[in-house]
């Protein structure tokens, strides 16, 4: 494949997976709406922009679609929203006076490095740039979206585990290592004040660790870090002792529960998290197993700040979903992570 082609292939992927999402939502409820998605050049407003693209394409719904993004738009958004596209500073005061009827507001630095070495811009847009967004959205008597995050249960003892909605561990503020999960606390507080007090309709989404093509090759969250080391090195190196359980959502299986909840949601927060419950060593033994690559443990008691900080193990009850929504056809794990090996080998070569 030459280089455009390449290209097309790597975004037919997300597209097939919009096309599914679009087979498990009701995207009329979206017709003729317009929908503003912050933090667009990340995994999550790529794959919110490519089901309301695809669906305007397949479907003639009408959704008209308004990105953000701090460093202005990506070349996957230039191509299927060439209208639209602002580059705003959350962290800053900002000026917005469009019409919106939902607001998916998944702005942030998801990635731990990311938000290790930016703790006062992770708090800032998730309180300042919550607040402004939370006032468009009561101007507009909007519907709110906030991506939250599985670390605003903080510590959670085992016995508390799969975690509900309801239940929370230990976050101890005096920690800096604690930022992210503070700054989405305080995030959830203020949806809180705008739902109770205000009557703006927001919901939480707390999202557990969620993978899919997008996330690029350096990252360093885990699955992309495995991946990364099978491609590059044929081998993966596990910085602890592999011990610590976490569940893992692909990110087409997150977006049908999202795009769920905003359209029907009875209840105010709820986990979006998949199904695959594994150990970090069992999910580099798949990933190994998938490349033909060597596995190795390397235990340092000085590993980075967020690996002392996390939770060893975490993962959450999606019941609350369930009892709404009915029961969710997760994708094959094996499969999906195949899916985003190819697209990161891909995306590599050019």
């Amino acid at each position: 494949m030459n280089n455009k082609e390449e290209k097309n292939y790597r975004d037919s992927i997300i597209f097939k997976d919009s096309d599914r999402i679009l087979s498990e939502i009701n995207i009329n409820h979206y017709s003729n709406k317009t929908i503003l998605i912050t933090g667009a050049n990340g995994l999550f407003g790529q794959y919110l922009l490519s089901t309301f693209v695809l669906a305007n394409q397949k479907l003639n719904t009408n959704i008209k679609i308004i990105t953000i993004s701090k460093s202005g738009p990506n070349k996957f958004i230039k191509k299927y929203n060439k209208n639209n596209n602002l580059k705003i500073d959350l962290e800053k005061k900002f000026i917005f006076n469009k019409k919106v009827d939902y607001i998916f507001h998944s702005a942030g630095y998801a990635r731990p490095k990311k938000w290790m070495s930016n703790k006062i811009s992770s708090v800032n847009i998730n309180i300042f740039g919550t607040k402004e967004l939370l006032e468009i959205a009561k101007k507009n008597k909007a519907k709110f979206i906030y991506f939250s995050s599985v670390d605003v249960y903080g510590k959670v003892k085992k016995k508390d585990l799969p975690i509900k909605e309801i239940s929370f561990g230990n976050l101890d503020s005096s920690n800096k290592s604690n930022a992210y999960g503070e700054a989405k606390r305080m995030g959830e507080m203020l949806c809180s004040i705008y739902r109770f007090e205000k009557k703006v309709k927001t919901y939480l989404c707390r999202i557990f660790h969620t993978y899919g093509p997008g996330i690029k090759l350096n990252d360093e969250r885990v699955i992309a870090d495995f991946i990364r080391n099978a491609i590059k090195f044929n081998k993966i190196k596990i910085k602890d002792k592999g011990k610590a359980i976490k569940n893992f959502c692909y990110i087409a299986d997150a977006i049908i529960m999202i795009l769920n909840i905003a359209s029907y949601g009875k209840s105010f927060a709820y986990n979006i998290a998949g199904n695959k419950i594994c150990s970090i060593y069992h999910l580099a033994k798949i990933i190994g197993s998938i490349c033909g690559a060597k596995v190795t443990k390397s235990y340092n008691k000085s590993n980075s700040e967020y690996l002392k900080k996390s939770n060893d193990t975490i993962y959450a009850s999606t019941k609350k979903y369930s009892k709404e929504f009915g029961a969710i056809t997760y994708e094959n794990f094996n499969y999906s992570v195949k899916k985003i090996i190819n697209w990161m080998i891909n995306k590599e070569k050019y």
